[in-house]
């Protein structure tokens, strides 16, 4: 890993723990295990770094969630395969990462200004980023009458939520569910399918959901 993929990473896991303004450049620099001098060579103050690591964070999402369907959109496609598909990669990356979740909820609350820039910047240094695929594909699947006719906004902000709400809460909602550590990794795989399945019941049309609902028994079985 290249030094200032490092530091990011290192500041990533720093800012998420202790905040933007709790933060020092020595612990981040000590995280990394690099010196001090090279993190401001690279990002020369924090300020800058909390919001690089922001830019980070929304590239990879989009690189390893979003990308994808950018790249596979075609009008022949399954919308409710697609979907599904994406929602099942932006679990497993957000668990893969619940760290970055905490710290994109703590810039919603604390540094907003912050997070504007850092989606803005990205929408002007990479077009693609946006998340007309997600709509497309929504819409897609409401023109097919396999979706209910829904606000695709409104259900692109439910998608992301029903994801992110367990990591963003996750230490109170382990004591609220009685959770274990041990007894996690079931929990999150349950977690998914609970999510996937909380969507399509709200989404598909009837005779989607009772073709849903016999694949189901056959995969059972």
């Amino acid at each position: 890993m290249k030094s200032k993929e490092k530091i990011i990473r290192a500041a990533i896991t720093v800012f998420a723990a202790k905040g933007k303004h709790g933060a020092t450049m020595d612990e981040i620099a000590a995280n990394a295990g690099l010196n001090k001098a090279m993190v401001y060579y690279y990002f020369s103050n924090k300020d800058n770094l909390f919001r690089q690591a922001l830019v980070y964070i929304f590239t990879q999402i989009f690189k390893q969630v979003l990308g994808r369907l950018s790249q596979k959109r075609r009008k022949d496609g399954d919308p409710v395969t697609e979907l599904e598909q994406l929602l099942r990669r932006h679990f497993r990356f957000i668990a893969n990462h619940p760290i970055w979740a905490r710290l994109i909820f703590y810039s919603l609350i604390n540094e907003e200004n912050d997070l504007k820039w850092a989606v803005e910047t990205l929408q002007t240094t990479s077009p693609q980023f946006s998340l007309l695929p997600v709509l497309s594909l929504i819409e897609r699947g409401i023109s097919q009458d396999r979706f209910r006719p829904v606000d695709p906004k409104q259900t692109a902000v439910s998608l992301a939520g029903a994801n992110l709400i367990y990591f963003l809460g996750r230490p109170v909602a382990k004591i609220l569910l009685n959770l274990k550590d041990e007894e996690e990794e079931t929990f999150m795989k349950k977690r998914e399918e609970s999510v996937v399945d909380l969507i399509f019941r709200g989404l598909l049309e009837e005779k989607e959901q009772n073709s849903r609902k016999i694949k189901s028994k056959g995969k059972r079985k």
